[in-house]
Order: C-alpha cells, then structure tokens, then sequence
C-alpha cells in the first residue's frame, strides 16, 4: 500500500503542486487504514494500486479534474466507514439492486466513480456510502435496508394483508417496534429476537385460527414484550431461575412464559393491569403466597424473624432479614439451591442461643451473612465440585465447601476488616484464609505450569505457558519480598480513614487524595498507585514507604490471582482431570484432550499477560521510589522478551550517588554553550563575508592571513565538536553539567578580546559594501601608503581653500570624501591590527586548553564507569585533586553493598571494580603532571572571573504550570520537559504556554519575534530545530 502511494504522489505533486498533494495524500493514508477488516483485505490494497494506475495518464488532464480524482479516491475510502456492520455480500447485492445489475460490486463502483471524477463530474454531497450510490445510480425508493427484525416484521405484515385493514396491520407494527426498542437493555438480542420470529411464523398460520383470536394474541404479544420494559432489574439468566422457581421446572426459560402467556390469553381478553414481568409471572403462575414464597429458605428465617426482631428493633430486623432473603434468592442455581437453605437454618438455629448475645454481635452476623451471599452472585461459571475443591486447596484442606468459608467467616475476627463496601469472593477468600504468603503455596497447591512440566513436547502451547508463569512469579515474589513495611501500612489506614495529618500532603495533592473511592480497596489502591508517580507526601522517606505498601497490596493481589485464586486453581483442577483422563486415552481421544488442555493454557496465559501489564506499570514507579530487586539473571533466553524489556534500563546504580546531581540542578548548561555558539558565528561570519579570495593578496599580509586563518580554524573545529550532549568524543551527561560550563569558560576566555573587536567591527559595518578584502588590511605597506595619501588629501584640501574653492565646490567635496575613506581605511588597519596580534597570542593557548579539556573528561569518563553520578561532585575537588579518591571509595562501598544484595551481576561488579583501580591510577598520575594541575588552577580562576550567560536557573522564577500528566492531549509537553533547562532560561518561553505559543509561531516561517536578543534567539533557533525534527518525525508516523 505504502509503495503504491509514494509512486504515484510524485506526478500530482508535479501538476497541483505538492500543499495540495500533500493534503490529500496524508488524509487519505489515515483513512485507507480504517476501512473495516471485511474490506481492507481487496480495497485496502486496490486504492492505491488504482491510484497509482490513474497517476501515471494524467499529463492531459486538467487540474480540477486531478483534484476531483484524488477527491474522490478519498471520499470513497472515508465512506466505507459505513458499511463496518454489513458484510460485503450484502452490500455488493445492494449495489447489483440499486445499479439494476450495471454494477456488479464494490470494486466496479470504485472505478465507475474514480472515472465520473475524471470526467468532470464531482460528488457535492458526501455524508455517508449511501451518498456515493445516490450519485452513481440516483436516489432509491426504497434506500434504507432492513435489519433482521425489521425483515421479519415486514413479511409477517405482508402475510396479514387481506386479513386485516391497512390501519390495524400498521398500528400494530409501530407499536411492536417501539415496545421492542424500549425492552431492557439486559434482554435485547435474546428474548426479543425469538419474539420476532415467533410473530413470523405465527403470521404463516393464522388462516386456521378466528381473527378475534389473532387479534387477541396480537394484543398479548405487545403487552408481554412492553412487560419487558420493567424486569426489576433482573437479567435473562435471573428471569429464566425464577421462572423455573415458580413454575416447578415446568417452564425452562423466558420464552417458555411467553409462549404460555399467549395461550392463557388467546381466548379471553386480558383484565389485570400489566405493568412489569412480575405481573405476567401472577396471571401465567398465579401468585405467589407468602406461606409459599418461604417454606424453604425464607419459611425458616420469616419464622425466627421476630426473635430478632426483641433484640435489634422491628424495623431493623425486617429490612436486613429482607436483603438477606433478597441476596439468597438471587444466588446462581448451582448453589442456590443447597447453600441458601443452609445459611437459613444456620441463622435460625443462632437465633436460638442468642439472647444473651450482645445486639451490636447479633447485627454484626447478619450484616456479614448479607455480604457473604452477595459475593457469591459472581460464581455462576463454577459448578459445586469446582469451587469446593478450590476451597480445599486455598485452605490447605482445613475447609472443605461454602459452608465452612461461611462459618469460618463469621467466626474470623481482625483488627482491620475489608476495605470495599462490596467485598467481592476473592476478597471475602483472602480475609478469613489470609494473604497469599509466598512460593509455598504455589508449590503445595497444584498449578496448570507444574502439572504441564513433562508435557513440553506433546502440548506445545504449555512452554510458553511456562516462561510466563515462572518469569511473573520470580518478578512477584522478589518485590514482595522487598516491600512491606509498617510505616507505609499505617499512612495507607490513614488516607483510607482521612486521618493523615493534611499538612504533610503536598497541596496540590490534597484534593486528589481526598476524591479517591474509599468505597472499593482495590480502586482505592491503583488510584493512589496512580498518583504516586509523583511525590505526594512532604516527606520523601514515607512517600517511598507509602509506595512500598501499596505496591506490595497489588502486587500481593496480583500474585494471588495469578497462582491461589480462585479461577486459576480451577483451570488446574480441571488441567489435572484431563491429564488423568489423558493416560487411558486412545489417539483420537487423547487429540480432543490436547485441543481442551490448550483452551484452558490460552486462558490462563492470557489471564497472566493481563496482569503482567499491570505490573509493567508499577515496576517504573517502584524504580523512581528507590525500589530495586535483582533482574540481572532475567534474559531472554528463559523470558519473554516483554518482561526482559521491563528492566532493560533499571540499574540500582543509579541510586548511589543520586543525591549529589541536586548540584547540577538548574544549571543552564544550553544557555552557556549558545553564548559560546554566537561569538563563533559571529567569527564565521566575518570569515565568510569580510575575505575575497579571488583578490590579490599583498606579500607582506599572506603569512599573517595564514596564521589569522589557522586560529579561525581551531574555533570552528572546537564549534563542530561542542554540542549539549557531547564534546569531541566525549559524551556529556547530568552529572558533568557544572564541570562542562568550567571548561567552557576556560575555552572562552583566551578568545574574549577578539570576539569583542569582531562583535563591534560587524555592528559597525552592518551595510559594508566590501570594496576591499580585510587582507589588505593586514599589509603594513598599503598601510603606509594609506597615511601617505591622507597627508596629500590634507595638502590638497589646503591648496584648493588657497585658491578660493568654496567648502560646497566640487574638488573640496570630493577631496574631503576621499579623506573619510582613507581614515576609515586607517581604522580598519588598526582592527586587523589587533585582530592578529591577539590571534597569533591566542591560537596556541586555545589549542593547550582542549587537549587539557579532553585530557579532563577522558578521565571523568573512567569515573563514570565506576558511577554515573559521580562526575557531579568532581568540581568541589579542583582546589584538591588527590582528595576525590574519598569519593571514589565511598561510591565502591555503596556499590559492594549491592553486590551484597545480589542486585548488580558479578560482571557488573567486576567492571566497577576495574574502573575503580583505574580511575585512581589516572589521579595519581594526573595529580603529579605539574602542566594538568596548572590548568586546573587555570580553569578555577577562569571560571570566578567570566560570565558567558545566566548560569542557573531560579526555579521561584518560573510560571507554576498545571501538573496534571497531559502527554495524551498535549504532544508538546514532553519536548518542554526535555529541553526544561534550555526553554527556562529564557523569560518568553519559560512555562509550558509561552514555549508552545513561540514554538508555534517560530514553525510558521522559522522566524523568532525581535524582542529577543541575540543570546537568546541563537539558543531558541538550536532548540526549536531539534523539536521541529522530532516533532514533525512523529507526527508523520503516527500519519502513517
């Protein structure tokens, strides 16, 4: 597709001009990748092939016509939008239809409508694919194309025709359809779909049938399915249990009470009100008694009512007597029917032995009851054997069913009890069986990874499985090792509480932390995880402690769910029958077995994959917060590539030191570097505009232009190599910033005279017309030859005021313009004068100072083999070179102590070690070159004594800008975060708001406002071509 489209970009560039061209072209590369899957197989590719094609005939076209075709190419691809819930059978037949068979289909409609752009004709009107085949084959009678339901009602109503009048037969279908679109959402697509056929295959037979009962069921139809529109909130699945509940599993399903719904009502018209499902359930079942709707497990607990009634209040006993009877009701069949009658006479027989009980202990049951039977809504996938054996295995066989959860539930007593007011199952599992506690369990209960261990070979599928599992479990429990701790658990009971001293929240935090849902733990948790990639709390030692706990939370949770939750033990319960079943199995069978044992593999795995993005989310966060574990043993080998990639960049190396780069903070390394840029320019340019090679150059002047040049050489080869980021081969990090501006004061200072004499000579001579090269003023003859004709221009002007020529003749003008320009020649001698006197001083310092300077970083390159971090405090140890070998073993020690943890691999430790002997090694014999410590002397004064550009940067100074993550709506937040240093040293861009504004202004025609200085502008034009590159680059990915 691309190919095609940059082939055929190129000839309607050359006739419309590439904006025009590039407009389109961009739009329709968009579009061309959301045609719908069905269609971007054939026209995802067709388009452009076919574009391509027309590109290469259309040298005789006219330019409204080659708009009109790529118009059209584009027009056709947005409006195939439209047809994503049609299939292409049916929307070529539609086209056959609509066409009266002139087009065949999509493809040929593309072309016939490609070829009417190039005709002339232009589509006007475009909204929708409808609109595209109005303008090929003219507007349809009948455009709008029946649905399922509309094509059964519409066929059902042709078969009532000549058996009822036109005003019944259209009542009745406005009707239906409207009480069809207001049926709960919870039931569309099931109940009124059967209904629809139903009425279908109904209309076949009425000839059989009295129309006074046709219409009597008719009208039953319509009030059964507006009976739909109020189910009480129940879904299709809770409808059908109660409607086998109260119909004695005569009745299977909704439908069933509709099909016997009309069979009560087709002879006598309906005279009970009908206004929700409850009331179709009376008339079809009758009512249901109260002595009936409680023999079982309400009867028990209606009839103790009142017992707790004495002890907790009337009106508090019959409310949460009624939820629990409400929650038990509404328990999945499966177990429903066992369980609710347990728990009912569970609590009768308590109500028996409790009035010596305290009432607050008695509500306290009940409430805990109700939140038990609610959680259980959300087993309807397991059966009883299923989740028993779950519970066997999570409670390491002390438990043996729901029941003796429940029991043990009521029974389990601590001090801090479930955050959610919901709790779910899993939740209610962890508080009464405990946290997950780590690789043990995993190895006591079974797991689908462990049982498919010598199964490799026979079911692929499992070796994949098993790299997941082992790789997110070693990750899990290495953190979970690492994380908890008490000062974190105790502030997370307090911000759940809203107990935590406002004060130490940051203020911009506060309203945040007060928002969060206290209502569900886990909500709660990934909220405040959330909010965490910031610190929020004053304190940085229980901000990182308040991270800690609430990544161990979920993490623990994650861990639990992967390995001891419930779903997962259950997909190995049923992994560990089949492998049973697998051993006795012929060929055949034991195929049918591995397709089974597969589905189950892709769930769990892809249950794994889930959770693994959740904690591929938290691991930057737990590395901000000081958080490491060892990951040097995950590769690739053994791991998917995905996990490796998490700690691709993590290293606890980082840490040491870390505390020492508040030393670089704000310090304006790209302000003072574009200081260093603009003299040099301004050297550039004098080089450049100010010399005429093809002139003839006087004898005395050439070796002073060569030794002139030899100096403006080693400036611009010192400009090629001084970037932001590096300096000759050295790169330049955070931690050398404050060294970098040292060296490059001390490279600027030799120069300052003569980028001082070339700054004022190029303000003087902005409009100098270059009559002469500047080596002409390098000659000391044209210099005496210049003095010698000033001393005749003076006798002449004196000869000519003699003889009586007035001060406005002729010969006086002229003699004294001649004058003016030897004098400015004079001046000009005295500059170039200066100019190399000054360079052939300065040439060899400059060029001592950069091999000295590489000297210097080759070194701190060493350093930093040892710690990144640790060029940072290099600068406070040039008065006292030999003494920074404190540093360099203080920053060993740290790094032992992480060998010690295991957190950095032996090599790792190895190469440290390496770098620390050398490092000390190059100081000694650094300390001892007496020229290396004169230029460190050098380098000290140098830097007291120049100021190239405003060195830091006051952070009080800059706008307070809205710290609210917005990469997503903002795409230039990140380039401001990047170049943060640079874009603050200048007032005008110095928030996210001024830089996006100049930054937007600049791109039109890369021009920078006049208010700038020249600092300023040099800096902004580097910094905004940087972003303009990477900025634009990306725009167009994303594009493509």
């Amino acid at each position: 597709m691309e190919i095609f489209l940059k082939r055929a970009e190129k000839p309607f560039k050359e006739k419309i001009g590439g904006e025009k061209t590039n407009i389109i072209f961009n739009n329709l590369k968009k579009v061309l990748h959301l045609i719908p899957g069905e269609y971007s197989r054939t026209l995802g590719s067709e388009i452009p092939r076919l574009l391509f094609k027309y590109s290469q005939n259309i040298q005789q076209l006219s330019n409204e016509s080659i708009e009109g075709i790529l118009n059209h190419f584009l027009v056709f691809s947005m409006c195939l939008k439209d047809l994503a819930n049609q299939n292409i059978k049916q929307v070529n037949q539609n086209i056959i239809n609509r066409s009266k068979s002139k087009i065949r289909n999509l493809s040929d409609l593309l072309h016939k409508f490609i070829e009417k752009a190039k005709d002339g004709n232009i589509i006007q009107k475009f909204d929708s694919f409808g609109d595209i085949l109005n303008f090929m084959v003219g507007v349809s009678q009948e455009v709008v194309q029946l649905d399922e339901f509309s094509l059964f009602i519409k066929r059902a109503m042709d078969n009532f025709k000549g058996k009822f009048d036109k005003d019944f037969i259209k009542s009745f279908s406005d009707n239906l359809s409207k009480s069809l679109n207001n049926i709960e959402n919870a039931l569309k697509d099931t109940i009124d779909s059967d209904i629809v056929k139903y009425i279908f295959k109904f209309s076949q037979d009425i000839s059989r049938l009295k129309l006074d009962n046709v219409k009597r069921n008719l009208n039953s139809i319509l009030v059964f399915i507006q009976a739909l529109t109020d189910t009480k909130g129940k879904n299709k699945n809770q409808l059908d249990q109660e409607i086998i509940r109260r119909s004695k599993n005569k009745l299977g399903n909704l439908f069933d009470l509709f099909k016997l719904f009309l069979e009560k009502t087709i002879d006598n018209d309906i005279k009970e009100p009908v206004k929700n499902i409850e009331d179709i359930l009376n008339i079809v079942l009758g009512e249901e008694k109260e002595y009936v709707k409680f023999t079982d497990v309400g009867g028990f607990l209606k009839r103790v009512e009142d017992k707790y009634a004495r002890l907790l209040g009337d009106f508090k006993a019959e409310v949460m007597i009624n939820e629990l009877l409400t929650s038990l009701s509404e328990m999945p069949e499966t177990h429903g029917s066992y369980l609710a009658s347990d728990i009912s006479r569970f609590l009768t027989k308590y109500s028996e032995t409790m009035n010596n009980l305290d009432p607050k202990d008695i509500e306290l049951i009940l409430a805990r009851s109700l939140i038990y039977t609610n959680s259980l809504k959300e087993l309807t996938d397991l059966n009883k054997e299923e989740i028993n054996q779950f519970i066997i295995n999570r409670s390491k066989r002390k438990i043996r069913s729901l029941f003796d959860l429940y029991k043990l539930f009521l029974e389990t007593n601590k001090p801090i009890f479930i955050k959610s007011i919901n709790p779910s199952f899993d939740e209610i599992v962890e508080y009464t069986l405990g946290k997950y506690e780590g690789p043990k369990i995993i190895e006591e209960s079974s797991n689908i990874h462990d049982l498919l261990a010598d199964y490799h070979e026979e079911i692929p599928f499992s070796k994949e499985h098993s790299n997941w599992a082992d790789a997110i479990n070693l990750i899990l429990t290495r953190y979970i090792e690492i994380l908890p701790n008490d000062k974190g658990d105790r502030i997370i009971d307090e911000l759940w509480n809203n107990k935590y001293p406002e004060n130490k929240i940051k203020g911009e935090f506060r309203e945040k932390i007060l928002e969060l849902p206290r209502e569900d733990e886990r909500v709660f948790m990934f909220r405040l995880m959330n909010i965490l990639t910031r610190p929020i709390l004053k304190d940085k030692d229980e901000d990182n402690a308040l991270t800690g706990s609430v990544a161990f939370v979920i993490l623990g949770k994650i861990l639990l769910e992967i390995y001891s939750g419930r779903n997962p033990m259950i997909r190995a319960i049923k992994v560990n029958q089949l492998l049973k079943d697998r051993k006795f199995a012929d060929n055949e069978k034991k195929k049918i077995i591995d397709e089974h044992i597969n589905s189950i593999i892709k769930e769990d795995l892809n249950a794994i994959k889930k959770r693994t993005m959740i904690v591929r989310s938290i691991i930057p966060i737990l590395t901000i917060k000081g958080f490491y574990i060892q990951s040097y043993d995950i590769n690739r080998k053994k791991y998917p590539e995905i996990i490796v990639d998490m700690f691709k960049d993590v290293s606890p190396l980082e840490i040491i030191g870390k505390e020492s780069l508040k030393t670089q903070k704000g310090i304006n390394t790209l302000g003072n570097i574009n200081t260093v840029y603009y003299f040099i320019d301004l050297v550039k340019k004098f080089d450049k505009y100010f010399f005429k090679e093809a002139e003839s150059i006087p004898l005395d002047s050439v070796k002073k232009r060569g030794i002139l040049s030899e100096y403006f050489k080693t400036l611009f080869d010192l400009y090629e190599n001084l970037e932001i980021n590096k300096f000759y081969d050295h790169n330049i990090i955070a931690s050398d910033r404050l060294l970098y501006i040292y060296v490059m004061k001390y490279l600027y200072e030799p120069s300052k005279k003569s980028f001082k004499l070339i700054e004022t000579f190029l303000e003087e001579n902005q409009d100098f017309i270059k009559v002469k090269s500047m080596d002409y003023y390098l000659s000391q003859i044209k210099k005496k030859e210049s003095k010698m004709s000033i001393d005749q221009l003076h006798r002449d002007i004196q000869n000519a005021t003699t003889e009586g020529h007035e001060e406005t003749s002729e010969k006086l003008t002229r003699l004294k313009k001649m004058l003016d320009q030897q004098k400015l020649d004079i001046e000009r001698f005295r500059f170039m004068e200066d100019l190399y006197n000054d360079s052939k001083e300065i040439r060899p310092i400059l060029e001592a100072r950069i091999i000295f300077s590489r000297t210097l970083l080759t070194f701190l390159d060493i350093v930093k083999d040892i710690n990144r971090n640790l060029s940072a405090v290099f600068p406070q140890y040039l008065t006292n070179l030999s003494e920074f070998t404190t540093e360099i073993d203080k920053t060993h020690i740290e790094i032992q102590k992480l060998r010690n943890k295991k957190l950095i691999s032996p090599a790792e430790y190895y190469e440290t070690n390496n770098a620390t002997e050398m490092s000390k090694n190059k100081l000694i014999e650094l300390t001892t070159d007496e020229n290396f410590t004169n230029h460190i002397n050098n380098m000290v004064i140098a830097y007291d004594n120049n100021s190239l550009y405003q060195e830091y940067v006051d952070p009080t100074s800059l706008l307070e800008e809205d710290n609210e993550p917005i990469e997503e709506l903002n795409p230039l937040e990140k380039y401001f975060k990047t170049y943060f240093e640079e874009l603050t040293a200048v007032p005008s861009t110095n928030s996210i708001n001024k830089f996006m504004e100049a930054f937007n202004f600049w791109l039109k025609d890369e021009i920078l406002p006049i208010t700038y200085n020249k600092a300023e502008q040099v800096l902004l034009k580097i910094v905004f071509n940087e972003i303009k590159t990477k900025y634009l680059s990306e725009l167009t990915f994303k594009v493509i």
